[in-house]
């Protein structure tokens, strides 16, 4: 005979103990009966066991892999993915998005991600050679369709154009996880109704402006500049670690001095001395004026974000332009 009893139930005749049930074998027991229960039981709670270690998964492994290699893109990716999504950033905090080259490491990350959201262009260098080879991998050039200056792929500086990447990411991961579309056209349209705003703030706080002409450090302003009706004069061109000889710094620093200009730009990632020397010729000040390809540690640190650069970079362009 068996008895089932609970934890609080006393026998002297107990024998054998499962989790908080206790088996109570009594002397005159029939052993084959009290066999063949005791295989029904451990047969119950095996099942039990395994059935509900198939519910228990790795954390993370129903989440999107997303890779990326510029810090709008993660950010933007974040956003409209939420808890659905984890983003991985290829190039560290501080490191120049042009400069970066992949490790064997970020290869087998790249072949083993479900999207790579990429600006395409010349921007990142080792694109081409990695994209065949991706076979289960949604590749995704945001900048298609968008980038008109080959020799600078900041579209993102332009919030309209920051707004039709996001448009371009909404999709690519409604193409693969439909099922989760509402949230991401939620999550999308939360994140177009920022980037309205920061466009209107940067219209209205600009209108009334004494000039149209800026000096960042190198042309990645571009198309911010189309967007606002200004004009970019940079230090270094198009290359951000170009080599300005000393025609181009005579040339600058007169037309600082010509136009009276009372700001030149620096970026946190390049060498500052160039502009130091401009500053030194002439009355301006150095502000920078950052075009947001990568995080530095202090960045993350103080809580940056590409809206709060954003309108850090429009503080500085207000002076700069002499705008009220």
């Amino acid at each position: 005979m068996v008895l089932i009893e609970k934890d609080k139930a006393r026998n002297k005749a107990l024998s054998f103990s499962f989790v908080r049930k206790r088996i109570i074998l009594y002397p005159d027991a029939n052993v084959s009966q009290v066999g063949d229960r005791m295989k029904r039981i451990l047969t119950i709670l095996i099942i039990l066991t395994l059935s509900l270690s198939g519910c228990t998964k790795k954390p993370n492994e129903d989440r999107l892999s997303i890779v990326v290699g510029v810090y709008v893109l993660e950010e933007f990716a974040q956003r409209i993915g939420g808890d659905l999504v984890d983003v991985v950033n290829l190039v560290p905090p501080g490191v120049e998005a042009h400069d970066f080259e992949l490790s064997a490491q970020d290869r087998i990350l790249l072949d083993k991600s479900d999207v790579l959201l990429a600006i395409g262009s010349s921007f990142e260098s080792w694109l081409d050679e990695v994209e065949s080879g991706l076979k289960d991998t949604l590749v995704v050039r945001t900048g298609d369709g968008l980038l008109k200056n080959e020799s600078d792929p900041h579209i993102w500086l332009d919030p309209m154009l920051a707004k039709e990447i996001a448009i371009k990411i909404q999709n690519a991961l409604i193409e693969i996880d439909l099922e989760n579309e509402t949230a991401y056209r939620a999550n999308t349209q939360s994140l177009i109704q920022e980037l309205e705003e920061l466009d209107d703030l940067f219209e209205t706080s600009l209108e009334n402006r004494q000039r149209d002409l800026f000096i960042p450090a190198h042309d990645a302003f571009s198309y911010l500049a189309l967007a606002y009706g200004l004009t970019q004069r940079s230090i270094a061109g198009a290359n951000p670690e170009g080599d300005v000889d000393a025609k181009r710094l005579k040339e600058i620093i007169d037309l600082v001095n010509a136009q009276k200009i009372p700001v030149i730009f620096s970026e946190e990632n390049l060498d500052p001395k160039i502009a130091e020397a401009i500053a030194n010729e002439t009355q301006a000040i150095i502000m920078a004026l950052n075009p947001i390809e990568s995080l530095s540690d202090e960045d993350i640190e103080a809580g940056e974000s590409y809206f709060s650069l954003m309108e850090k970079n429009l503080d500085g362009l207000k002076i700069a332009l002499g705008a009220n």
